[in-house]
């Protein structure tokens, strides 16, 4: 049940997606059509491959509907759990939208706090 539950991610990605621009959508949740976050969240208790998996579609998700600062803390969850996922494919995903979540924080940040962002940014792609 676990696997199934952890392939559900994709899907309920796009259909978020789908509601951007929409009065009642938008929201970076992956909610609706019988997902529940908070359900699978239960469900998958601490299994950090679950986890990983959940915050690195979230953050793109979050990315893509420009909730910046979602974004980055999902990244940051992502790259905690990233060793249990080592070897897959989305470890190069969470990589590439945690990067640009990060430069798209640098864009609106003062001086001081841009160097910070941009700092992670080259230490994530070293």
């Amino acid at each position: 049940m676990l696997e199934h539950t952890t392939l559900l991610g994709p899907r309920q990605r796009a259909r978020a997606q789908g509601r951007r621009g929409r009065p009642d959508g938008g929201a970076a949740t992956l909610d609706g059509d019988g997902f529940s976050e908070e359900a699978y969240l239960a469900q998958v208790g601490q299994n950090p491959m679950a986890l990983a998996y959940y915050h690195i579609y979230k953050l793109v998700l979050c990315y893509l509907l420009d909730a910046q600062e979602d974004a980055c803390r999902h990244a940051e969850q992502a790259a905690q759990l990233a060793p249990f996922i080592t070897g897959f494919l989305p470890v190069v995903t969470a990589n590439t939208y945690a990067s640009l979540a990060w430069l798209r924080r640098a864009e609106a940040a003062g001086a001081a706090e841009r160097a910070e962002w941009l700092g992670r940014v080259e230490a994530n792609q070293r």
